[in-house]
């Protein structure tokens, strides 16, 4: 923030998941006040890195190394993923700001056991206090406007990979997100998706049977060459939005005050983590 102040210069977090084309569009639903008063949202990272955790002999990489006990980083330690897309719905840093969080740790359980079933339970991995992260961290944060975010971190528990988890509920539309590939991301609207006569919610739609009207902007304009690039197209938005930004001298759509409270969860969940809670 110091350097960008003083200097002047363009800052951007290139956090590609708050491009994907599924979160962009939810993300015109909430300015065009579908949703309503938003109370809850979810935002999870859940892949399974263990492999990338270790070289062929079994030697620890930077992943396996902030695993380690060594490293005192026992906490949610990568939480923009889960947290960007929530929090440009949530309007963080402009309509509503993060105020105060709890975080849980697992205990350490799938990384021996992936250890022994690679590299032999002669290898010092294989014992728990070898470990310094727990497989799943679980953090609950709070926002001045009242809303509840749940976040989790986790990169260790054997399960196939989802790329991404969300959930938003508003007082008018509820979403989740797909659980895996072939699953549509799902919503439900106020007097526009199926509801009983007492107006209780019956069933969920498909998202995509909404993009004709709320499809983002900028995948409608450039949704053809975004979707060949990587993780969901958001790769070719941050490279635009950022090239934009410096070409136009305008504030970026992530600019520094969101990344670092974005980051923010990092040290604090740590914090958390080690006062139990």
């Amino acid at each position: 923030i110091e350097t960008v102040e003083k200097t002047g210069l363009i800052y951007m977090l290139a956090e590609n998941y708050c491009y994907m084309r599924s979160n962009m569009m939810v993300l015109n639903m909430v300015e065009k006040g579908v949703f309503g008063e938003i109370t809850y949202a979810e935002g999870a990272y859940i892949h399974d890195c263990r492999f990338l955790m270790f070289d062929s002999d079994g030697n620890l990489t930077w992943r396996g190394l902030l695993h380690g006990k060594e490293s005192a980083m026992n906490g949610n330690t990568y939480p923009t993923h889960p947290l960007g897309p929530v929090a440009q719905w949530l309007k963080i840093g402009q309509e509503d700001r993060l105020c105060r969080l709890s975080t849980f740790m697992s205990k350490v359980a799938s990384l021996p056991r992936y250890v022994v079933r690679n590299f032999g339970e002669g290898h010092p991995g294989a014992k728990k206090d070898f470990w310094g992260h727990g497989d799943s961290a679980t953090t609950v944060i709070e926002t001045e406007n009242g809303a509840v975010i749940v976040l989790r971190f986790d990169v260790s528990s054997a399960r196939p990979h989802n790329m991404t988890h969300y959930v938003l509920q508003g007082t008018t539309a509820s979403y989740i997100s797909p659980r895996y590939d072939k699953e549509d991301p799902l919503i439900w609207i106020e007097d526009r998706s199926p509801t009983a006569p007492n107006g209780i919610a019956l069933e969920w739609e498909s998202l995509w049977k909404y993009s004709e009207e709320f499809e983002h902007p900028k995948w409608r304009e450039w949704k053809k060459i975004a979707e060949k690039t990587g993780h969901g197209g958001g790769d070719f938005f941050v490279l635009t939005d950022f090239i934009d930004s410096i070409l136009n001298n305008t504030n970026p759509p992530i600019n520094v005050y969101d990344a670092v409270t974005w980051s923010s969860i990092i040290p604090l969940s740590i914090e958390s983590a080690r006062k139990g809670g």
